[in-house]
């Protein structure tokens, strides 16, 4: 398993696929590295529509020894994410067409996809709407280069764990073992928190890749976790997917 990629919908123990709607991909403007791919390199996409940020971010990766592939819309970029299966995406919310969140929000209601780390970026702030939906992290433009070396540092992390840990914060048993069922994998830690108390004493000791959030729970909403967990000080908490009953 790539990273925090779960989505449970009402009445439903797995991932669904999202409609197949896209169009083409658009002709490229800026030359990338889809063409001088191989299967040691690490890659990158890029989904911006500034052609000059785009390029500047191109080269970064370039420096980092990173391959880039680029786009100017959401809709090349989910169709560049399904064909080369990149390590990280970098996404811009203001695009043409569908948003940067939207784009998100169909990488992780893929299965071919939603193990894939993603950041965002944009110049509204987005951060906690973009981390609900699973990104890792939001940066607000504009960004400077230590903000993408970090950037890209926490998705060659998350990328290249051998162990994913996640954590299932449900209090009902048959259900939470068809999602343990569901995630299980040699490459997959499962945790379970019965309550939302239990869910912060473990995020309070560790880090999680993803957290399969229950909206009722015994002690609390799940969004009342998830608010108490953002002003939670010295925990970053990690994309959570909810789970409908």
């Amino acid at each position: 398993m790539g990273g925090p990629e779960i989505i449970v919908t009402a009445n439903r123990t797995k991932p669904q696929e999202p409609p197949t709607r896209m169009n083409p991909a658009k002709p490229q403007r800026l030359p990338d590295d889809r063409n001088q791919i191989s299967s040691k390199d690490r890659v990158i996409l890029v989904i911006e529509d500034d052609l000059k940020f785009a390029g500047i971010l191109y080269e970064f990766m370039h420096e980092r020894g990173f391959k880039c592939l680029l786009c100017e819309d959401g809709e090349s970029g989910l169709l560049l994410a399904l064909e080369f299966g990149p390590h990280g995406i970098i996404l811009d919310n203001q695009l043409p067409g569908m948003s940067g969140l939207t784009v998100l929000s169909e990488l992780k209601n893929n299965t071919k996809t939603s193990h894939i780390p993603v950041h965002m970026m944009s110049i509204d702030d987005i951060f906690r709407h973009s981390k609900n939906l699973g990104a890792i992290g939001c940066l607000k433009k504009p960004i400077s280069s230590d903000e993408i070396g970090g950037c890209l540092d926490e998705l060659e992390r998350i990328s290249s764990q051998a162990t994913k840990k996640v954590l299932i914060i449900k209090n009902e048993e048959v259900q939470t073992k068809l999602i343990q069922d569901l995630i299980a994998s040699r490459n997959v830690q499962s945790y379970v928190a019965r309550t939302g108390k239990e869910a912060m004493d473990l995020l309070s000791k560790e880090r999680f890749d993803c957290a399969i959030l229950d909206l009722t729970l015994p002690d609390m909403s799940g969004f009342d976790l998830i608010n108490r967990l953002q002003n939670m000080q010295g925990i970053l908490p990690p994309p959570l997917y909810r789970v409908h009953r």
